[in-house]
């Protein structure tokens, strides 16, 4: 799939469904770069501090800490 082809709103449901987000949220992702995130523990506490109306997507790639660390604090 090419980032820049659009996407029909059907096949975006589907997306958000299959992923487990709601139909109708605003979702936040967090991804880092090849260096990995090492202060991504930092920036989803302060994102879930702001209490924002959406959900949030974290990208962790191989980095077992912080997808335990995002479990956690899930």
């Amino acid at each position: 799939m090419r980032f820049s082809s659009s996407t029909t709103e059907r096949k975006k449901q589907k997306i958000r469904a299959d992923l487990g987000f709601a139909s109708d949220s605003r979702i936040i992702l967090i991804m880092g770069g090849g260096e990995g995130m090492p202060k991504g523990k930092k920036i989803l506490r302060k994102i879930i501090k702001r209490n924002l109306n959406a959900e949030i997507a974290i990208v962790c790639g191989k980095n077992r800490k912080l997808y335990n660390n995002a479990v956690k604090i899930r």
